[in-house]
């Protein structure tokens, strides 16, 4: 294919990573009172920054040379910001944090440039699978309550929270 006839890259200024807890979760946050809020709040957060430094340490790196084929390390790590929501976009209760990630950052030479987003796109299932068991493991082991898996689709599950009902689940998802 000639050079005019591909399509034109174009520059990416960052990514929105998004970190929401099964419905369940939400739904305890929601209707749980402070206590719970709390706990599922603290767990959310921990969850995230767990999850965070797992990027960093696994899925983090630049490029450099010709067409980017030495792979850097980085030094230091992300860039970013982070904004709360609460429910979805239908109005259903959904915590969930974006969390957007300039895509510069500082290899190992000292230099700055962009994210190598292959890696980084690879590891977004391990990353989601990452956060997922680490906020439901806090959140059970803050609140005393357990999990169980649930059917969400073929061989997929997702877990819950133990005592919250399907049906809670079905009503309190607009899409």
């Amino acid at each position: 294919m000639s050079r005019q006839s591909r399509p034109k890259q174009q520059a990416v200024a960052g990514f929105d990573l998004v970190f929401a807890p099964s419905k369940s979760v939400s739904l305890l946050w929601a209707l749980g009172g402070d206590e719970a809020r709390g706990a599922v709040e603290a767990a959310h957060e921990d969850a995230i920054r767990h999850t965070l430094a797992y990027v960093e340490n696994e899925a983090l790196y630049t490029r450099r040379g010709r067409n980017g084929v030495r792979q850097i390390d980085v030094d230091g790590g992300l860039v970013a910001t982070k904004f709360r929501h609460y429910d979805s976009r239908t109005g259903d209760p959904q915590l969930h944090d974006h969390v957007v990630v300039a895509n510069k950052v500082r290899g190992a030479d000292g230099k700055w440039s962009t994210i190598d987003s292959r890696t980084l796109h690879k590891m977004a299932v391990s990353a989601s699978e990452t956060y997922n068991a680490r906020v439901i493991e806090q959140v059970c082991d803050r609140l005393g309550v357990s999990a169980v898996e649930r059917a969400v689709g073929g061989s997929e599950t997702v877990l819950e929270i133990d005592g919250i009902s399907d049906d809670a689940i079905a009503r309190a998802s607009g899409r």
